[in-house]
C-alpha cells in the first residue's frame, strides 16, 4: 500500500465561480408584468401570482380580512369544489397554496413542468372564480380565532404584535401582523367577496415563475388560461408612514413569568438597493447578526444573560423595521436593556476593520446559497417583486458588501440605527421587570394590554 505523508497539506483548489441566475422582466398584453427565471436542472415549475392586497389593505375594525380571503382561495374554484381541487391536486402531485403577508398576497402552485397547462388554468380558477362557500368561511374563521388564542399564551407572539402596533401606530397599514379577538369577529362572507372584488379583481397581477421550460411556453399558458384577466389598473397606495418617537418601554404584564420577552427596534425608511442600504446590512451583521456578533458575545458568551440574541431588518415595500429579538431571566431584564442600548450606542461610532470584512465576507460567501433550489430562487424573486427592487438586487448584492467602507458603515449606522427612536416592548411580569430597570429609563416605561392600550401611563423613578 502506498504511504501517504500527512505533514503535506494539499494545496487548495480554485472552485468554480458561482453564477447567478438571470431574472427576466416580461409584460402581457395586459399590462401584467411577469419575472422568469430558467433553471434547468429538473422539470420542475413554480408559479406565484401576487396581487398587491396584502393585511396594509385590510380596513380599520377588519384586520385579517386579506388573511382570511386568502386562505378561502384554496376552498374550491371554477369548475372543482373543494374536495374535488384537492384530489386533482394530489392525483397530480401538485402543490398549491394562498397567504397574505403584509404587503401582497400571493398564491403559488408547483408541479411538473408537463402539466403547466393545468396548473395556469388552476390558478386562474382560484384567484378569479373562488367559490367562498360559506361552510368553509365558518370553518377559516373558527380556525383564526383558536390561533389568535394561543398566540395570546406565547410571549413571543404577542411581543412580536404589540410592536408592530406600538411603533406604527394603529392607522398605519403595517399596524397589524394578524387579525385579533376582535377584528376577527367582525368581518363577513360579504366582506370577504367585496375585499375580492375590491383589491384583487381590478389589479393588475404579477406572475414569478421558475422553471425549465423556455418563456415563450410559459407567457402562451399564461395569455391562454388567464383570457379574462380582469385586472386593469395599479393598487391604490396604503397608508403606511410612520412617526419616530422618543425611546418608549412597553411591558405587557405577565404575573409570575420568570422569564422576560425582549423585541427591541424602530421603523426605518424603505430600504432598497444603495451603497447605504448594503452598508447598514454589514452593519447589523456585525451587531447582532450571527453567533459571533456583539450582541452575542456581551450578552451570551460574557454575561450569560441569555441562550442568544440576535438583531435583523424586517423590510416591506413602503417601509422597514430594525428589530432585536432575545429572551431573558426576569431578574436580568434591565441589565440586559442597558447592553443592548450600549452596543447600540457604540457600533455608531467604533467599527474595526477585522469586524467589518468579516461582517462582508459571511454576507458574500453566503449568497449563492440564496439560489440553491427552485424554492429558494421563488423566493427571492418573490421578495423583488414584494420590495420592487431591481431584477439584479440580489446578484449585485456581494459587489455593493465589497464596497462598503467603515465610514459607509459608520454613516449608515447613525442614519439608521437610532437610539432615540427605540421602541422596546417586555413581556413578563411587570412588578418584577420594573424593579430592574435603571431609573434613568424607568420615565419611559408605559404599561400596555393585549391590544396595546396603555393601562398604566408613564412610571416614576
Amino acid at each position: 500500500m502506498e504511504s501517504v505523508n500527512r505533514s503535506n497539506v494539499p494545496a487548495p483548489k480554485t472552485g468554480k465561480e458561482f453564477k447567478y441566475p438571470t431574472f427576466e422582466e416580461h409584460f402581457l398584453p395586459n399590462g401584467s408584468k411577469v419575472i422568469y427565471a430558467g433553471k434547468t436542472r429538473l422539470p420542475i415549475t413554480i408559479v406565484t401570482l401576487n396581487i398587491e392586497a396584502g393585511s396594509k389593505y385590510d380596513p380599520q375594525g377588519g384586520e385579517g380580512l386579506a388573511q382570511i380571503t386568502a386562505s378561502l382561495l384554496e376552498e374550491g374554484a371554477g369548475e372543482w369544489s373543494a374536495l374535488e381541487l384537492n384530489a386533482l391536486l394530489e392525483s397530480r402531485g401538485l402543490s398549491l397554496s394562498a397567504s397574505a403577508q403584509t404587503d401582497y398576497l400571493s398564491v403559488t402552485i408547483q408541479g411538473l413542468s408537463g402539466d403547466i397547462d393545468l396548473m395556469m388554468k388552476i390558478l386562474s380558477e382560484v384567484v378569479y372564480q373562488p367559490h367562498f362557500n360559506l361552510e368553509d368561511f365558518e370553518r377559516k374563521i373558527d380556525r383564526v380565532k383558536n390561533n389568535v388564542k394561543q398566540a395570546k399564551n406565547d410571549p413571543q407572539s404577542m411581543a412580536w404584535f404589540l410592536f408592530s402596533l406600538v411603533v406604527q401606530g394603529k392607522r398605519n397599514g403595517y399596524a397589524y401582523l394578524s387579525a385579533t379577538e376582535e377584528s376577527i369577529e367582525n368581518i363577513t362572507l360579504s366582506d370577504v367577496t367585496y375585499f375580492h372584488a375590491e383589491h384583487i379583481e381590478p389589479v393588475k397581477p404579477v406572475f414569478n415563475v421558475v422553471s425549465d421550460l423556455p418563456y415563450a411556453e410559459i407567457e402562451a399558458s399564461i395569455i391562454y388560461n388567464f383570457k379574462s384577466i380582469p385586472g386593469i389598473h395599479d393598487p391604490e397606495p396604503a397608508d403606511t408612514e410612520f412617526v419616530h418617537k422618543d425611546l418608549r418601554i412597553f411591558i405587557l404584564d405577565r404575573k409570575g413569568s420568570s422569564q422576560t420577552e425582549i423585541l427591541a427596534g424602530l421603523p426605518l425608511p424603505r430600504l432598497g438597493d444603495s451603497l447605504d442600504d448594503a452598508a447598514v446590512l454589514v452593519v447589523n451583521n456585525l451587531y447582532g447578526g450571527h453567533f459571533n456578533s456583539r450582541l452575542n458575545k456581551n450578552l451570551r458568551e460574557e454575561k450569560g444573560f441569555t441562550y442568544g440574541i440576535n438583531s435583523f431588518l424586517r423590510p416591506m415595500k413602503d417601509s422597514a423595521q430594525y428589530m432585536i429579538m432575545t429572551s431573558v431571566d426576569t431578574g436580568n431584564t434591565g441589565p440586559a436593556l442597558l447592553e443592548i442600548l450600549k452596543e447600540l450606542n457604540d457600533v455608531r461610532k467604533n467599527i474595526t476593520d477585522e469586524e467589518l470584512e468579516f461582517s462582508k465576507q459571511l454576507l458574500t460567501k453566503g449568497a449563492p446559497f440564496k439560489f440553491e433550489t427552485y424554492h429558494f430562487v421563488s423566493m427571492l424573486m418573490q421578495s423583488i417583486v414584494s420590495r420592487d427592487l431591481p431584477l439584479d438586487y440580489y446578484s449585485e448584492q456581494p459587489k455593493q458588501f465589497s464596497k462598503v467602507d467603515i465610514q459607509n458603515a459608520i454613516t449608515a449606522a447613525n442614519n439608521y440605527m437610532l437610539l432615540e427612536n427605540l421602541q422596546i416592548v417586555l413581556v413578563g411580569d411587570f412588578d418584577e421587570i420594573v424593579k430592574t430597570i435603571p431609573a434613568p429609563l424607568l420615565r419611559g416605561v408605559v404599561e400596555i394590554n393585549d391590544s396595546g392600550k396603555v393601562i398604566l401611563r408613564e412610571q416614576n423613578p
